[in-house]
């Protein structure tokens, strides 16, 4: 995406990144990529010996390196924001280069939101990566106007 980014911090492990959404207010960040264990794979009808990670990402909870990803703080950056934690998928392949990514909304209209960004974007995604989408519990490939509820991202090799 040619989209401006914000400058993100992360840990060692490569698995928390860190940035301030500047718009209306200050806002810190946190996008946190997050191992699904065989027995969540199962449950969202994936192979339980492939290797997932949940991406999630919302607001720093003060005092913490927690978030929520439950607060709407409509700071009129969105796509810097969605551009950045698209960025850190780069940094966060580097160091787990098997790892393929679990993505769904808080909420309906959050995953929506997503899906018109990968539709949106999809030229410069299906460049780097392969897209499913989860329809009637079932992944399948991505097709734009359908509406899914998850994502798998799976990074081309």
């Amino acid at each position: 995406m040619k989209i401006e980014k914000y400058q993100t911090t992360n840990e060692s492990d490569g698995l928390k990144y860190f940035f301030n959404s500047i718009g209306k207010a200050s806002i810190e960040k946190v996008v946190q990529y997050q191992p699904l264990s065989p027995h969540n794979l199962m449950q969202l009808g994936l192979p339980p010996q492939i290797e997932v990670y949940n991406l999630a990402f919302g607001d720093r909870i003060t005092g913490t390196d927690d978030f929520s990803d439950q607060i709407t703080s409509n700071n009129g950056d969105m796509e810097m924001i969605l551009s950045t934690v698209a960025d850190t998928t780069f940094s966060f392949w580097e160091s787990y280069p098997q790892a393929n990514l679990f993505l769904t909304g808080s909420s309906v209209s959050r995953t929506y939101l997503y899906q018109k960004k990968i539709e949106r974007y999809w030229n410069e995604i299906n460049g780097i990566a392969y897209v499913a989408g989860r329809f009637n519990s079932q992944f399948e490939l991505f097709e734009k106007g359908k509406n899914y509820d998850a994502f798998l991202i799976i990074r081309k090799r």
